[in-house]
């Protein structure tokens, strides 16, 4: 027994020892050395500047030519790969950049070893260059590159540039791209993600104007005041991937310094120009050089620097020894900032991956490091929110049950049961901007978090350490960091590695059953999740913990036992510690007659969701139209933050003028299938009535639609192309006058019912710059069959944010029709080029003042839609632009070229085509149409003021007939649809950003 287990410590301590250098194996990393010289020129924002690089092949290969990053160049112009990502994101300040803002690298002349070499710049990626050399560079070899350049910097739109006195002076030299195991890495450079980059030791010499203060990378080891009105300082750094510096004449400089527990000694800088929280920055310098040295290992530099300067994404970026933080006078901001940025000096400082393939082992590690650093303070955000969790109305809204950063964990949930979660071990490049700041900087740490309650916090550390003192100045990645863990913890960490980092696979447990014995509880758990975890559960009492156990990962039901204990309730994860889909089955309470049953909370207005409470919402609601006039009810619904599977409302609401009940019902099941590219399924029902006339008597409508429509999303979640697939079934039912044929003053009411059928198709390019849609429509009733086409681009003014000039294109017409159906009885059925009026909404699907208005304030409202005129004829019998045949019409919209000024310029044009009209069916319109005019327009169009100037004859005889002066021809749009702020909520985007 003795000698087996003797040789199974040697086992694993032989397989732990290999493993680690298999995690190495073949794997080695260039050494590249900088020497530079630059000059800055402030009045032009200009670098002009030499730089020698000795580049030595430390790998098994021969290589035949270099790539150069040029990353200045990427602020060239709006095609580069740094305007695409950009844009792609919803950043538009670059793309209307004045030509004087933006930035390049030029006088490139490059040299190796005394001799010129061809190179040429990539077509497509412009911050990047090809060096074919002149001769192979065979391995153990080196070799000498040498260039001028000049870098004008840009006004700061990313990281490095110009903004408020500050010169950001970071990527700004000609630098050699990493060549190692997997080959060459040529990327370009990008706002979201960041770098992969060479160790190597830095000389570096910066002249600039005599007063400026500069702090960079690299150690300060000379200054000299030179007699041309300028100064230089020497820099010097062994073992930096990087270089960036900073200079500003406003700069105020605090020093200081830290003893590290091994007795190194560190320098610590502050450069700020702004008084106040930033004087005392040095102290949460020192407290992180001492927390990260302690966790992970000692800080390997002799010096560290914080500089305030703005930056134009997020609130800070590191760069090796230095870090700039954007101004706050949020002291506990500030903080968490600082640790975050200086915390990169281990990772990506000295632990290096490719940042830009697997942005979660730096960002995500780092922050996981910055959030146990600050645990015991609370950004200004956080502590409003813990401080209203204790006050009445936090209490009143639910909140104090919710953890202290509900917008990062309920921001995951939203994602994921929107099924728009991406794995977060996925390429910044895939990402999108939402999911690569919830999963990468909030899931990660939440992940990181459980493994170290899985492993005990010593355990984690001291496998951390290790990996440090293995790995430092060592490039790594995904398989190097799981391979160290396995092995040093003698466990299986799939659930971790490729449960929650490398899939979009969802967690739910639950409790089905709880047994009481003498000395035990017996615990009955299913996973109805798609990953195995680990998990703790609870036994509380009176809603605090008595006693938290930890359990191993099962994959579909197990049996857990734990000593019986006084308490009244035992809770899966009462800590947060998990990304659950449903947290609503993680409770069971003892003695109860319903144990799994959360209590009924009705609440009113709303609050995020409180997984201990079934909430039901409600809110008074007053609205009003010309036949019900005022209606007084109210809202009962269930759908707030974050967005369910099931989602309903209900709006009752009684009409004072009708006297009759009015209302809506909307309900709708969401679904996510594991299907190629399909985001959401969406089966729903939709149900309205309301009055919409009053002749003879006030009579009123019931709509009833069920509809189901399938979302795809092509591109990933990183893409702006989207489509929607969409089929509904509408039953309207109509009280309608029946004549007595003998006395038509006498008449009882009935009800006409229609079915539709409607099939669409809608694609979109939902970009900043020239968004996109169109969309098919295919409408079948038991009297015809109509299809329609409709598209618009919204085409970017040349250099101004926001402001458009759109065409929108309609064309639409009857495939087949009834010839006993009379359009000249039904016109508001056939197509018309005037935007939708309440008459002519026979499908019900806008909410009018007066539906069935033909005179007066109430008929002029429109919505988009058909020819979409902003000039209409209301009147009965007057069809100005109607077709029982088919039409086409191009509307043209321009928006006032001042950003303050919502106002728009439209002109319109159309033409009817009608033929074949059965006899005593007259739809008499024929020919060519035309409107033009201004509107002001705010919320997104969804509410239009149009005053028409110009319009055609037809259109000016009706208004010249009915006696219209300039005020009558005014119409409308108010589209409560575009207003409605639950669907709005299910864009999470709108609200979160990072």
């Amino acid at each position: 027994m003795y000698k087996k287990r003797y040789a199974l410590f040697l086992f694993l301590v032989w397989t732990t020892f290999f493993s680690s250098l298999n995690g190495q194996e073949n794997k080695w990393q260039q050494k590249v050395d900088y020497n530079i010289s630059v000059q800055l020129i402030d009045t032009m924002r200009l670098l002009e500047g030499f730089v020698q690089i000795d580049y030595y092949n430390q790998s098994p290969d021969t290589l035949y030519k270099l790539y150069m990053h040029l990353y200045p160049n990427a602020y060239s112009n709006s095609k580069s790969p740094l305007a695409k990502d950009m844009l792609n994101a919803g950043m538009t300040d670059f793309q209307f950049a004045k030509e004087k803002d933006r930035g390049y690298i030029d006088g490139l002349n490059f040299v190796i070893n005394g001799e010129k070499v061809v190179f040429t710049i990539d077509k497509t990626k412009n911050d990047l260059a090809e060096i074919v050399l002149n001769k192979p560079l065979v391995p153990g070899d080196f070799i000498k590159i040498a260039t001028p350049f000049k870098t004008k910097l840009p006004k700061l739109f990313s990281r490095s540039g110009y903004a408020d006195g500050i010169f950001s002076v970071t990527q700004w030299f000609p630098k050699v791209a990493v060549y190692d195991w997997q080959g060459w890495h040529p990327m370009s450079y990008l706002d979201k993600g960041e770098f992969y980059d060479e160790w190597g030791d830095y000389t570096v010499k910066i002249t600039v104007p005599k007063k400026y203060k500069v702090a960079a990378s690299g150690q300060l080891t000379n200054q000299v005041i030179n007699i041309d009105s300028t100064q230089s300082f020497y820099f010097k750094q062994e073992k930096i991937h990087d270089f960036a510096w900073f200079a500003s004449r406003k700069y105020k400089i605090y020093s200081d310094s830290v003893f590290l527990p091994s007795g190194k000694k560190i320098a610590v800088y502050t450069y700020t120009y702004s008084k106040g929280i930033f004087e005392g920055a040095n102290e949460y310098v020192k407290n992180t050089l001492l927390y990260y040295s302690d966790k992970i290992g000692d800080y390997p530099y002799g010096q560290c620097t914080i500089v305030e300067a703005e930056q134009g994404m997020g609130s800070g970026m590191e760069y090796p020894m230095i870090a700039n933080i954007t101004s706050t006078q949020d002291t506990n901001y500030l903080k968490a900032v600082v640790v975050h940025e200086v915390g990169h000096n281990w990772f990506q400082g000295v632990l290096a991956n490719n940042e830009r393939e697997q942005p979660w082992l730096d960002e995500g590690i780092n922050s996981y490091y910055e959030k146990r650093a600050t645990s015991n303070t609370l950004t200004e955000i956080e502590g409003m929110f813990e401080a209203m969790k204790k006050k009445k109305i936090g209490q009143f809204f639910g909140l104090n049950d919710l953890p202290s950063n509900p917008i990062a964990t309920f921001g995951i949930l939203m994602q994921q049961r929107l099924g728009r979660f991406q794995k977060q071990n996925e390429s910044a490049e895939k990402l999108s901007l939402i999911n690569y700041g919830l999963g990468v900087y909030e899931g990660v740490p939440m992940d990181l978090k459980l493994l170290e309650n899985y492993l005990s916090v010593s355990t984690f550390d001291s496998i951390m350490r290790l990996f440090y003192k293995t790995y430092q100045f060592k490039h790594f990645n995904e398989k190097d960091f799981r391979n160290h863990f396995e092995n040093a913890s003698q466990k299986d960490l799939s659930w971790f590695f490729y449960g929650l980092m490398n899939t979009e696979k969802r967690i739910d447990l639950a409790i089905k059953d709880v047994k009481l014995d003498e000395y035990s509880f017996k615990i009955k758990l299913v996973n109805k999740g798609e990953i195995a975890i680990p998990f703790s559960l609870s036994t509380k009492l009176n809603g605090e913990i008595i006693e938290t156990y930890w359990f191993e990962p099962f994959a579909k039901d197990t049996n857990v036992v734990i000593k019986k204990i006084a308490c009244d309730q035992i809770a899966i994860d009462d800590q947060w510690a998990l990304n659950e889909l449903k947290r609503q089955n993680n409770f069971y309470k003892i003695d109860k007659k319903c144990p799994k049953f959360e209590p009924l909370k009705i609440q009113f207005l709303g609050s995020i969701e409180n997984p201990k409470r079934t909430q039901i919402y409600f809110t008074p609601i007053l609205a009003g139209n010309k036949y019900d006039k005022f209606m007084l009810g109210v809202a009962i619904y269930n759908r707030v933050f974050p967005a369910k599977k099931l989602e309903y409302e209900l709006i009752p609401m009684f009409a004072i003028g009708s006297k009759r009940l009015s209302g809506i019902f909307n309900v709708n099941y969401y679904l996510h299938p594991k299907l190629a590219h399909t985001r959401e399924i969406k089966i729903g029902m939709h149900v309205s009535t309301f009055s919409f006339t009053q002749k003879p008597v006030t009579r009123n409508y019931l709509k009833v639609e069920p509809h189901i429509s399938w979302a795809f999303k092509p591109g990933g979640e990183s893409s702006n192309w989207s489509e929607l697939l969409q089929f509904r079934t509408i039953f309207i039912s109509n009280q309608v006058p029946e004549y007595d044929t003998s006395d038509f003053t006498k008449f009882k009411i009935e009800r006409t019912n229609n079915w539709f059928n409607e099939l669409s198709y809608r694609v979109q390019f939902d970009r900043k710059l020239n968004p996109f849609f169109a969309n098919i429509k295919v409408l079948q009733s038991t009297n015809y069959l109509r299809a329609s086409l409709e598209s618009k681009i919204k085409l970017n003014y040349g250099n101004i944010k926001n402001k458009y000039f759109s065409i929108r294109l309609f064309a639409g017409g009857f495939l087949w029709r009834r010839e006993s159906f009379r359009f000249g009885l039904n016109p508001n059925q056939a197509f018309g080029l005037s935007a939708i009026t309440g008459e002519n909404d026979f499908l019900v699907d806008g909410y009018y003042f007066g539906r069935s208005e033909q005179t007066g304030f109430s008929s002029k409202q429109l919505l988009m839609g058909e020819g979409n005129f902003k000039v209409i004829s209301t009147l009965q019998g007057v069809n100005i632009g109607k077709t029982a045949n088919w039409l086409m019409a191009v509307n043209l919209t321009a928006d006032f070229p001042w950003k303050y000024l919502p106002i728009q310029f439209f002109a319109d044009f159309g033409y009817t085509f009608n033929n074949s009209i059965p006899n005593g069916d007259p739809l008499p319109d024929k020919g060519f149409h035309y409107d033009a005019g201004a509107s002001i327009s705010i919320f997104d169009d969804a509410l239009q003021v149009h005053f028409p100037f110009l319009m055609d004859k037809e259109f000016k005889t009706y208004y010249k007939a009915n006696g219209n002066k300039f005020r009558g021809k005014i119409t409308y749009t108010f589209d409560l649809k575009k207003l409605n702020p639950h669907a709005q909520l299910r864009d999470i985007s709108r609200f979160i950003s990072f």
